[in-house]
């Protein structure tokens, strides 16, 4: 901080031999800011200033010493002679009344240079009245006050950066503001920067009162100088561009009538008088003479020594005189003003006495008043000393307690670092168990390319979300490229004896027989289902499509000649078990994969925001019956409170309601997963029919949810009766009205336990159902089964190929004859007569 250099600039004038001028020199020496200059400007001192100063300058280089040889008495002007010699970034102010503190300058510097927006600081300063009470002067800086002439600022407590100067201009050197030179400038300043305060007193002033000060020995014309403040002249008041003629300039900026003009020329001819600059005083006492101040004067004079006043030296005592006069006059009017101020306080003084009479007797009766109340206070007293012995034993409880909840907050200090560096490092086993769980996946597809050299084929009845399921899981065990999707009837034999075969959803009446073949030509396969296609309950439709004869012929065969049937859920595996007692099913979970979506915090839960409720899927039909009657409910109990939101499917009964809003879909599964989490969801339903059909689907929507973080409101049946936790990772409830209003209430009123179910429902669903993990149990299952290609002969390409050839026949046939039992043998005749024609057409 010490590197920026100040420049302190001393004017002074015939102050050394009363002592003062060395103990200010020696008060900026003694500064504990080294970097500084000292400027003394002597405005040409006879009584040994000259000598001292220089004795000064030679034994310390930071004294400089600029010498005027004519006294000036213009303070302003001979601080810019010495601004020529400054070379400081800073200036600082310092006067010979004056003393300032060791550590003036370190801390007014340290303010400035913390407060680069300021064009000056100031600090108090202590006025020093010899042997009375000394006053503080300064206070907080307050524009208002100082723009009405109140100068607050103490000029010896001043620091500002030299480009302020180069910006506002200098000190004005005119006689007018010879006494006010300094406010000027800081109301200059003021006008263009900030200006900073330090409330301390960091100075001495000793000047009140002594011979020759400026306020002691300088006129002051209030009106005049305000009306000459407010000009704009920053500009013409440049430091090296001031002359001494400066002092004297006429042109105010503003017209002047008889009487300023005659004042404005008596305060010329006072400053030049009192500096002994004659050849000026002459000049000012003819200009007097000729504005008729002077005149009856010169008359009297010239009479009495029987000759007109034409010298100089008469000219010059006639003015001299008259200006006495004048001072004398001010001075008096001065004393006559104070005079009657001073009555008016003395009649102020009576009424106030008078006051006080009337309010003696009312104290008097105040007093009576009092005695009553002290016999009062003495009881009150005694009750105050029971209270005050039961606060004492209080007192020493809370000590007690406070000394608990101090070690307590110590120690929960101490567990806070601990928790920090526990966190950090499970970030860094978090980022280290990432590494290590891509290695293991790429481990993982190694071991298995290995086992299943020439990968699967993936045969399914079309591309639906089930076969993306199953090949992704597939993709896991022996990557993208080692797993071959035919749909439908797009294979043949050769395709069965490159490797492997995993069958998904096959009940194709074309491909009846093509299980015994697979079996004959030495082939091992797998089938995966996904749905109870004998008990199908959902639309008419596809009831219809499932209980057709020939597909559940034809599913059946694929069942009892698979070497292994892998399905999602419990339920369905033992109601496949009741058809085919012998069969092999493995039960694997569904999987759930986690890059699909963001791996961010659940949403946050707030006490006075509204808890979001979503449902996202296709139409469940009577499922929702109850649920619909329990959302209406709680919208009307709770208003503003409770949010339902609906992806896709909304019933009809809660389109319109407030509170209830629909979005539509994604046909994508990953930018359905990203639009179910950007919803930020806080309670997801998943109502679901109690029938052989429903209970044999995966828990799709408790992963979901779980994997979001979001807890889950669920049927009490299959598959959620067997995956959530009642009341831990979600909620089970009945097929009943108050039964789920009952749940969502329950969440919305216990915002802790919402979001408890939400974490460890996704921790849960992270350790049962992660993609990697099912894959393991995939590879175990189909390790265990030993799967393998047929044999790649002639005989057995020609026995696939009549195979299908028979099978599209059969079902051809077959459907003539659904058609012929439906609409008869005319309507049929006319039927392939059509298709006839229509095939010659094109």
């Amino acid at each position: 901080m010490n590197e920026t250099k100040v420049s302190v600039f001393l004017p002074t004038y015939a102050r050394f031999k009363s002592g003062h001028l060395e103990r200010a020199i020696q008060s900026v020496l003694a500064q504990s800011w080294s970097n500084f200059e000292l400027l003394v400007i002597d405005d040409g001192s006879i009584d040994g200033t000259a000598e001292y100063v220089e004795r000064c300058a030679s034994s310390d280089p930071r004294v400089k010493h600029i010498r005027l040889e004519k006294n000036t008495g213009l303070p302003a002007y001979a601080l810019a002679k010495g601004f020529a010699h400054a070379n400081g970034q800073y200036l600082a102010w310092m006067f010979d009344d004056c003393e300032l503190r060791p550590t003036h300058l370190q801390n007014l510097m340290k303010a400035l240079l913390e407060n680069p927006v300021w064009g000056m600081v100031y600090a108090r300063a202590e006025l020093n009245l010899s042997g009375e009470k000394n006053h503080d002067l300064g206070a907080p800086f307050d524009a208002a006050r100082l723009a009405s002439g109140d100068n607050f600022i103490p000029n010896v407590c001043v620091v500002l950066p030299r480009s302020t100067i180069e910006r506002v201009g200098w000190y004005d050197p005119h006689v007018l503001l010879k006494r006010l030179c300094d406010w000027d400038l800081w109301h200059r300043i003021s006008q263009v920067y900030e200006v900073g305060f330090v409330d301390e007193v960091l100075a001495t002033e000793y000047g009140f009162g002594l011979v020759g000060s400026l306020g002691r020995a300088s006129d002051l014309e209030r009106d005049l100088v305000m009306r000459y403040a407010a000009t704009m002249r920053n500009e013409r008041l440049m430091p090296n561009e001031l002359s001494y003629e400066d002092g004297f300039r006429r042109d105010l900026g503003f017209d002047l009538n008889n009487d300023e003009a005659s004042r404005l020329e008596l305060s010329f001819f006072g400053h030049a008088f009192s500096t002994l600059d004659v050849p000026r005083a002459v000049d000012f006492a003819r200009r007097l003479a000729a504005i008729d101040v002077l005149h009856g004067d010169i008359r009297r004079f010239a009479r009495q020594q029987g000759a007109p006043a034409t010298s100089d030296a008469e000219l010059l005592f006639v003015a001299s005189k008259g200006y006495a006069q004048w001072r004398l006059a001010r001075n008096a009017e001065a004393i006559i003003d104070c005079e009657l101020r001073v009555r008016h306080l003395l009649d102020v003084a009576d009424q106030r006495m008078a006051l006080i009479e009337i309010q003696q007797g009312e104290i008097k009766a105040v007093r009576e008043e009092v005695m009553t109340v002290r016999e009062s206070e003495q009881q009150l007293v005694e009750h105050l000393r029971i209270y005050r012995d039961a606060a004492d034993q209080r007192m020493e409880l809370l000590h007690a307690a406070r000394q608990e909840v101090d070690s307590s907050r110590a120690l929960a200090d101490q567990r806070e670092g601990q928790l920090q560096v526990f966190q950090q490092e499970l970030e860094d086993l978090k980022e280290y168990a990432s590494n290590r769980q891509a290695e293991i996946v790429e481990l993982r597809q190694r071991c298995y390319k290995y086992r299943y050299n020439d990968g699967f084929n993936l045969i399914a009845d079309g591309e639906i979300p089930t076969t993306a399921i199953v090949r992704q899981v597939l993709t896991r065990l022996v990557g993208a490229a080692e797993v071959h999707t035919s749909v439908g009837q797009q294979f043949d034999a050769k395709t069965l004896a490159a490797r492997a075969t995993i069958f998904s959803r096959a009940f194709d009446p074309a491909l009846a027989r093509l299980p015994r073949l697979i079996r004959r030509a030495g082939g091992r396969y797998a089938l995966y289902l996904d749905d109870n296609f004998w008990e199908c309950d959902a639309t008419p439709e596809l009831q219809a499509f499932f209980a057709a004869p020939s597909r559940l012929h034809a599913l059946d065969e694929f069942v009892r000649h698979a070497t292994v049937v892998v399905v999602n859920s419990g339920f369905l595996a033992e109601r496949m078990r009741r058809r085919f007692p012998a069969l092999n099913i493995s039960v694997v979970p569904a999987h759930f994969d986690f890059s699909l979506i963001a791996d961010e915090p659940p949403a946050a839960i707030t006490s006075d925001a509204p808890l979001r409720v979503g449902y996202a899927g296709t139409t469940r039909g009577a499922a929702f019956d109850a649920a619909v009657e329990a959302i209406r409910r709680l919208l009307a109990k709770y208003p503003g409170r409770i949010e339902f939101e609906f992806i896709g499917f909304v019933p009809e009964a809660l389109r319109d309601l407030d509170g209830v809003t629909v979005i539509d879909g994604h046909a994508d599964y990953g930018q359905f997963l990203e639009l179910k989490q950007a919803r930020r969801w806080h309670v997801g339903l998943a109502p679901l029919l109690s029938s052989p059909f429903a209970q044999a689907k995966t828990n799709n929507k408790y992963r979901e949810y779980g994997a979001l973080g979001i807890a889950g409101i669920y049927s009490n049946v299959e598959p959620y009766a067997s995956s959530v936790d009642n009341g831990v990772d979600g909620l089970l409830v009945d097929d009943s009205v108050d039964a789920w209003f009952g749940a969502i209430e329950r969440l919305l009123l216990d915002r802790e336990a919402c979001v408890r179910m939400g974490r460890r429902a996704r921790m849960q669903v992270r350790e049962r159902h992660d993609v990697d993990r099912v894959a393991a149990m995939w590879n175990e299952t189909l390790s265990a089964a030993q799967l393998r290609a047929i044999e790649d002969r002639w005989f057995i390409r020609i026995q696939f190929a009549w195979l299908l050839w028979r099978g599209r026949q059969r079902v051809r046939v077959k459907g003539h004859a659904d058609f012929v039992r439906q609409h008869g043998w005319v309507a049929f005749v006319r039927h392939v007569a059509h298709r006839a024609t229509s095939r010659k057409v094109d």
